[in-house]
């Protein structure tokens, strides 16, 4: 089956893989780690150190703020490509390249040769996930997993009841990938994966009238094969890492809590421009004439048991998804446009159905109405947009590229290995939480001098303002975030007076400034640090 599916789509599946290949790896090692990649690469790389695969460790703290699916994956990666940028941000570009074929084969499984090109197209170059493919965090490894959960589920859904045995093997493929799918998403970013996945779930019973359809065999089976294995790594993953202590993060700290007005109101019409030009397509699988064009004996209207095209079904359900997904979220009072993520996924196959409709050989052709308003919209030329997204990523690209040693924070992690002792040992807290990837650069960099650094996250120590142990022979520093933006040296003000932390250096990073103590008096030491490794 697979090799005629190929052979069927010659040119088709190349084109894709070109552009994915243009838009998500080149340059992908370049930059230096910034923002919070270092909360996703730094776990992984202390696996790999500790050959602990269960143990969930950022600079000595458990962290369990997100699940281990990301830290895995990266260190995977890290195991064949070595302990690099563009080993850790291969994982977000392998998914992303990943997802433009899983679009590209659904969409022409629902909606015919050779429609499905256009969702492939459109699942590469839409920009929400040109921007994030080319970095190490988690939103393009939970997209994968719920784009095929959601998917293989709805395809479940949308075959008929009494499937001929040759498609029973399409079935258990469909169950198996549905499962896979919704692991994959759970372990990349626990439950936020799993509202899409509902709003899905809503939206193809109100699209095809009926509730019925959950109760799917085929479906019932998949969740319950994902519940099963998810359970089972639950249970492991909490043996193996105790909560007392350990650092979490509350979901409320992403709804009204953190909540603007205007943040609120901006974030339906900043989805829907990140989802750009696919977002457009969402009108057409609405309306009288749409479900007409379904009908399979039109003009006569459609009655809600009537059948109806199974490829309208799709892209109303997928619509509906979006849109549902969209207002829980905004009903929540989200604001972060991360957790719009899993739901754009739903807006690809819409520009299949859009090719499919205005295509005058196609069986369900849009009126006379909705082809010229699809035109327009595509100015008469198909390629347009796909010409035009994949100039604007080229260009933002290299527009990174040129730009991101103001943010990265390698520099800085070299300077910091240079400066400290062998045997050193570090404290911070604001940092951790600011950019990891500073003192993921140190140990880095230390590690290849043979240099022994061990830093620490230790957040209640630095709230409280102790200070490390000075036993001998062991040389302690911390590492404090100095702007604005923090108090910790304000803690421990009466210590910098009394003598008993001695300044040694001040780095700054993008918007955050860091000054290095010495516990007890220190000389600076002689000369100044590199500039650059």
């Amino acid at each position: 089956m697979l090799h005629r599916f190929l052979a069927a789509h010659r040119w088709h599946l190349p084109l894709v893989l070109l552009v994915c290949a243009l838009v998500y790896w080149p340059l992908l090692g370049r930059p230096g780690f910034g923002a919070t990649e270092g909360h996703r690469v730094a776990p992984a790389w202390h696996m790999l150190e500790s050959g602990d695969f269960w143990r969930l460790e950022l600079f000595g703290q458990t962290y369990l703020r997100k699940p281990p699916g990301m830290p895995w994956a990266v260190a995977a990666s890290t195991a064949i490509l070595g302990h690099t940028e563009f080993a850790a941000r291969a994982v977000s570009a392998a998914a992303s390249t990943l997802m433009a074929l899983v679009a590209f084969v659904f969409a022409t499984r629902w909606f015919g040769r050779p429609y499905g090109l256009a969702a492939g197209l459109a699942q590469a170059l839409t920009p929400v996930f040109w921007l994030s493919g080319r970095v190490a965090e988690i939103e393009p490894l939970n997209a994968l997993g719920t784009q095929l959960g959601a998917f293989a589920l709805l395809d479940l859904v949308l075959r008929p009841p009494h499937a001929s045995a040759p498609a029973r093997p399409v079935t258990l493929g469909m169950i198996a990938v549905g499962s896979l799918g919704l692991v994959i998403a759970v372990l990349a970013k626990g439950p936020a994966g799993l509202a899409a996945l509902g709003a899905l779930l809503a939206g193809v019973c109100i699209a095809a009238r009926s509730a019925r359809l959950l109760l799917r065999p085929a479906l019932l089976i998949s969740l319950g094969l994902a519940a099963g294995v998810l359970g089972a790594i639950t249970l492991r993953l909490a043996a193996a890492n105790p909560t007392d202590g350990a650092v979490t993060q509350d979901f409320s700290e992403f709804t009204w809590a953190s909540a603007t007005l205007l943040k609120w109101l901006w974030m339906p019409i900043g989805a829907f421009m990140a989802t750009w030009p696919a977002s457009f397509s969402l009108v057409f699988p609405f309306g009288a004439d749409a479900r007409r064009e379904a009908s399979p004996t039109p003009p006569t209207p459609p009655t809600p048991d009537s059948p109806l095209d199974r490829g309208f079904l799709a892209a109303q359900s997928l619509a509906l998804a979006w849109l549902l997904h969209l207002a829980f979220l905004l009903a929540l009072g989200v604001t972060n446009p991360r957790y719009v993520f899993p739901g754009a996924v739903f807006l690809a196959p819409q520009l299949a159905y859009m090719a499919r409709g205005i295509a005058l050989s196609a069986p369900s052709a849009f009126t006379r109405t909705r082809r010229l308003i699809a035109r327009v919209f595509t100015l008469w030329l198909p390629a347009v947009y796909p010409v035009l997204m994949l100039l604007l990523a080229l260009s933002w690209i290299a527009y990174n590229a040129a730009r991101a040693n103001r943010n990265e924070g390698r520099d800085a992690g070299f300077q910091l290995a240079t400066t400290l002792p062998d045997g050193a040992e570090l404290w911070a807290s604001d940092l951790v939480e600011a950019r990891p990837d500073v003192l993921l650069y140190a140990r880095l960099y230390a590690a290849r001098e043979h240099i022994r650094l061990t830093p620490r996250w230790m957040r209640e120590e630095i709230f409280a303002g102790d200070l490390p142990d000075t036993t001998p022979g062991a040389p302690r520093f911390l590492l404090l975030r100095a702007d604005d933006g923090s108090n910790e040296e304000d803690r421990y003000r009466s210590h910098i007076r009394s003598g008993r932390l001695t300044r040694i250096w001040t780095w700054r990073v993008a918007k955050y400034s860091f000054t290095l103590y010495q516990t007890g008096p220190a000389a600076p030491p002689a000369g100044t640090p590199p500039r650059s490794p």
